[in-house]
């Protein structure tokens, strides 16, 4: 950790460590700040993705040790109440936006039982089977809060479609839009 720590959040992290330690920071001093009021860890397959994948292309870390840090992450932001974690859906620009992370994401929230954060799954005329499929083994091993925002981003009802397949859930179900929050 204290390695880690030399860099984050100080500086871009580096690692996928080093970003999951800054997300870390930043949601402590959001709580702090708003005294454990909702808040949202927002799309972090999206935003801690590049990371992950450089770092297992590169042999810096293995889907093993990514799976452990990230459930170690979640099992500490699961202290916060009403943390929101939001996978899948569209990228900003269209497409299916669903990667291994956000499965990895998915199966950590499934295997440490935790109610939070709670997982908000995102899902869209073209989602994955696959992904659906992991949305009904997540639901079925009962983890609590079980939220799935069903939108035709293809059809947004106002603004830009980036911005509407950008959006995210922060507290129960206020809908923020992707870099206004983070």
């Amino acid at each position: 950790i204290t390695r880690v720590c030399r860099n984050a959040p100080a500086n871009p992290s580096s690692s996928f460590h080093e970003a999951l330690q800054s997300v870390w920071f930043v949601e402590s001093l959001f709580t702090l700040e708003e005294n454990q009021t909702g808040s949202s860890l927002g799309r972090a397959d999206q935003y801690l993705y590049p990371l992950y994948r450089h770092g297992i292309d590169n042999g810096a870390i293995t889907e093993a040790e990514a799976s452990e840090l990230l459930c170690s992450s979640m099992y500490f932001a699961g202290y916060q109440s009403f943390i929101n974690l939001v996978v899948g859906g569209q990228k900003r620009h269209g497409g299916d936006a669903c990667n291994d992370l956000a499965y990895m994401i998915m199966d950590a929230s499934k295997d440490l039982g935790l109610y939070q954060p709670a997982l908000a799954t995102r899902i869209h005329s073209a989602s994955p089977q696959k992904y659906l499929k992991k949305i009904v083994e997540v639901i079925k091993s009962g983890i609590g809060f079980d939220d799935m925002h069903i939108k035709h981003m293809d059809r947004p009802t106002g603004g830009s479609r980036a911005r509407a397949a950008g959006g995210f859930w922060t507290a129960c179900a206020c809908c923020s839009a992707w870099a206004k929050r983070f």
